[in-house]
């Protein structure tokens, strides 16, 4: 048998869905949240202008959208 034996494992979102850690959606907010962890807000914000080069304006509209749930969702933990 030349079958691969990996299984994709569940991951949670950051509102709470579980989702497949192969999944789309786990993708995009991972890009998100490794965004958000970038040392200053001018690396974020170049970041984002390849990003609308390379993908367009509204990939990167719906990539800040999800950085600013990652935002608020951690700020809601922290107090």
């Amino acid at each position: 048998m030349n079958g691969c034996s990996w299984k994709a494992t569940p991951v949670t979102l950051i509102d709470g869905t579980v989702v497949d850690c192969d999944s789309e959606a786990w993708r995009f907010e991972c890009e998100a949240r490794y965004i958000l962890n970038m040392p200053n807000k001018p690396i974020r914000i170049a970041t984002l202008e390849n990003i609308e080069k390379k993908r367009g304006l509204p990939s990167r509209q719906a990539l800040e959208d999800k950085i600013l749930e990652v935002w608020t969702a951690r700020q809601a933990k922290a107090s």
